[in-house]
């Protein structure tokens, strides 16, 4: 890809803000958003950008995914955790919604495929559990229920926890039922 496209994947990805982000790579693309990690110059650290195409969203069922992207930042600004991955900060553009958020390495599934390290040490399964334990258990004082647990949405901050396996965060797209 040459310089000119890059520059113009950022400026229609990112609108006006294209200038307050660097280093924009795609991590996984969805049918209702696309993640991407980037170096974010306002918060001068690696974050995560969920970045919601309101064009496709209006021809679904425009309503509900607003009011479920409503949902989504109201959780994640009312349930402040270690276990929970922060939002620093959403952003809105004429055709995107994107929500700036802590940085994470790799999913738990990610990381038994490539380190295969739970067979024999229980230490390390019992941390994940707490961990998991931990999120939950902020989530359920704020009366939230999350419909979607499974490793592929529970995320690793840094390559030391990744080791020690001592802090699990959960990441919330669009999986949250409010009672």
């Amino acid at each position: 890809m040459s310089a000119e496209n890059g520059e113009f994947l950022e400026r229609d990805l990112l609108g006006e803000y294209k200038d307050q982000f660097v280093d924009i790579k795609l991590l996984e693309n969805n049918i209702n958003y696309d993640i991407y990690r980037a170096f974010g110059k306002k918060e001068n650290l690696k974050v995560i950008l969920k970045v919601i195409d309101i064009n496709h969203l209006k021809q679904l069922d425009y309503d509900y995914h607003l009011n479920q992207i409503k949902r989504e930042e109201e959780i994640l600004g009312l349930c402040k955790s270690e276990n929970i991955l922060k939002l620093y900060r959403r952003l809105e553009t004429k055709n995107k919604i994107i929500f700036v958020l802590e940085n994470y390495k790799m999913n738990l599934a990610e990381y038994i495929v490539k380190y295969r390290k739970f067979e024999n040490d229980l230490e390390k399964l019992r941390d994940i559990i707490l961990g998991i334990g931990k999120g939950l258990k902020v989530l359920n004082k704020n009366g939230v229920i999350h419909r979607d647990i499974k490793p592929q949405n529970i995320f690793l901050i840094d390559m030391m926890m990744m080791m020690k396996m001592k802090m699990i965060k959960k990441m919330f797209f669009l999986l949250f039922q409010v009672y």
